[in-house]
């Protein structure tokens, strides 16, 4: 790659960076990967995603055409989210379809919001700490964009799911979204704020055996947040660097014909890696390239 090539990276990837140089050369640079199973968190998680973007895509063109009655909403609403819900396997389908019955109850048609749009995707070049714009162009998806009709602030919203409700000290540290946010300024947008929408995915035995006995309370969360400029120019730069940084090292190993450094953890590598037996491969001399190609990853340079 050139010095002046631009260069598109998104959260995940520059996330990635972070953790391991080895990890990002396999998934980002040269873009292996692999199916995920189809009860793992991902899977759960990506079916999740696309019920809420069928849900709100609906409740969108319920505001858009006059449908008014909460009633007509939820049930146009569930009619677009079944066959997503049928096409999975019964028992991630059955826990999905849980999830989504139990987020129509407890937030019914979100009278509250206005929605502006859903997925919507958008590029801008992250700055250098002078604040021009660098080369390299973060790419974003927000899952949702809403005004609020009660105060009228635009807000950016993310569907999240998982085993238990986020902290909120955690998502104090997450920086997708001030990224999301900064970005959506750069273009003009004023945005307010983040939503952190939660869902958990665990449904106690309790529960299977009598629905409902879960309050709803304890299975859904939204946090609000507020970031401010500064703050989210100092994720921005952060950004930078940490994308200028790991392609500049990526440009040595290359020429010299290694692989960049991995970053050990035993519990991390072992658990949350699905480069693990590659890069143990790699180091002790094997073709982890081939490895990988044998056990089922392909290579997608069409994907970011």
């Amino acid at each position: 790659m050139s010095a002046a090539e631009v260069i598109v990276v998104s959260h995940s990837e520059l996330l990635t960076a972070r953790r391991c140089s080895f990890k990002h050369q396999a998934a980002y640079v040269q873009r292996w990967s692999k199916p995920p199973k189809s009860d793992s968190a991902l899977a759960k998680g990506s079916a999740w995603h696309a019920v809420m973007e069928a849900h709100y895509l609906e409740v969108q063109a319920c505001q858009r055409s006059g449908v008014i009655a909460r009633d007509d909403i939820l049930a146009r609403c569930k009619k677009k989210v079944a066959p997503i819900v049928d096409g999975l396997d019964d028992e991630v389908g059955g826990l999905i379809w849980w999830m989504y019955t139990g987020h129509v109850q407890f937030y019914g048609a979100d009278p509250d919001w206005q929605i502006l749009a859903v997925e919507h995707a958008a590029e801008v070049a992250l700055p250098l700490p002078s604040g021009r714009p660098s080369r390299f162009r973060l790419k974003v998806k927000i899952d949702l964009v809403v005004k609020e009709r009660s105060t009228g602030r635009i807000r950016i919203v993310d569907h999240k799911s998982g085993k238990d409700l986020p902290k909120r000290k955690a998502l104090e540290i997450d920086d997708q979204f001030p990224l999301y946010q900064w970005a959506m300024t750069q273009l003009g947008k004023r945005v307010f704020g983040l939503t952190y929408s939660a869902a958990r995915t665990l449904r106690l035995q309790a529960d299977i055996k009598e629905p409902g006995s879960t309050p709803l309370d304890e299975r859904f969360s939204r946090e609000n947040m507020h970031r401010t400029d500064k703050e989210m120019q100092q994720i921005a730069v952060e950004a930078y660097l940490t994308a200028r940084a790991r392609y500049m090292e990526q440009r040595l190993v290359e020429k010299a014909g290694i692989d960049p450094p991995r970053t050990t953890d035993p519990l991390r590598c072992q658990w949350d890696c699905d480069f693990f037996d590659a890069c143990l491969a790699g180091r002790k001399g094997m073709d982890w390239r081939d490895m990988l190609h044998h056990t089922g990853f392909v290579q997608q340079f069409e994907r970011h």
